[in-house]
């Protein structure tokens, strides 16, 4: 059971961190997005060819950050899904031991799940100004801090074979 409901002990600890200390690190109003990072980490670094595994942890951090931060509910729990079923069909191709990999991985993630975000939520600011404004400092941001955020995880989860 102390298994099962590790994954969800680790969400939650981390969507904490994200609404309350990541609140006081934002760079003009923005913040990195811890959850998709631990998302995108688990999936990239998961050895198993168990598909759901994956799906389940980006529905709930998708659904706990919907909680957390207020959005429709709903929508961050789906573009987490989305977002996951495109770098498992991928998974192959991206090389998850080098940081440069974290780096754009975590950048075009952030880039779909603000793109997401965009055209399902409205009002908001016209295209260009959203893209220069929110989009691009949240993706450069979040995919900036991956680099050391998934070298952490790495050093806390996983096991290294000798």
């Amino acid at each position: 059971m102390l298994k099962k409901s590790f994954p969800l002990v680790i969400l939650l600890f981390i969507a904490f961190i994200q609404s309350t200390i990541l609140n006081r690190i934002r760079v003009h109003n923005v913040q990195p997005d811890l959850l998709l990072l631990t998302t995108v980490f688990f999936t990239l670094l998961q050895r198993r060819k168990n598909r759901i595994s994956p799906l389940i942890f980006a529905l709930s951090a998708g659904l706990l950050k919907d909680v957390f931060s207020g959005n429709i509910l709903g929508i961050n729990a789906s573009s987490f899904v989305i977002l996951i079923l495109v770098i498992e069909a991928y998974r192959q191709k991206i090389y998850s031991e080098h940081l440069i990999s974290y780096f754009l991985v975590s950048f075009f993630s952030s880039l779909f799940v603000s793109f997401f975000h965009y055209f399902f939520i409205r009002p908001l600011p016209p295209f260009r100004e959203s893209l220069y404004a929110i989009i691009l400092p949240f993706s450069i941001y979040t995919a900036l801090f991956s680099v050391p955020y998934f070298y952490l995880l790495k050093r806390l989860f996983v096991v290294h074979r000798e």
